[in-house]
């Protein structure tokens, strides 16, 4: 029987969309772990897509004091706002959960110990 998406061609551009989203995040990086993106760092916590092309992401900072913390939510609306089939993108930094390094994926973190043995 075929997947809902295949059967939902609203459901499947979302889903395509969210692809697109997620790997320009990885083209951001964040400026306290200049090597690792923030998808990969755990800072992206939600994706939101509205039928109207509202992108609606929330954030997190790396630490208290993010040397990012004004132009960080601006690249990432900047960038977002960019992708075809996006109208409009919000960012909104939460500080609830605090993030943690469990949030960390495992690509980010294999480059994390590579670069202590540099």
């Amino acid at each position: 029987m075929p997947t809902t998406s295949r059967r939902d061609p609203v459901k499947r551009q979302r889903q395509v969309l969210e692809r697109r989203i997620q790997s320009a995040l990885t083209t951001i990086y964040d400026p306290a772990t200049p090597n690792i993106d923030l998808f990969n760092m755990g800072m992206v916590y939600s994706i939101q897509i509205n039928v109207d092309g509202v992108v609606e992401i929330e954030m997190a900072y790396s630490s208290p004091g993010h040397p990012g913390y004004l132009g960080l939510p601006r690249r990432v609306e900047s960038t977002i706002n960019e992708l075809e089939g996006v109208s409009q993108c919000r960012v909104k930094v939460v500080a609830e959960p605090a993030w943690t390094m469990g949030r960390v994926s495992d690509h980010a973190r294999i480059n994390m110990s590579a670069d202590n043995y540099e």
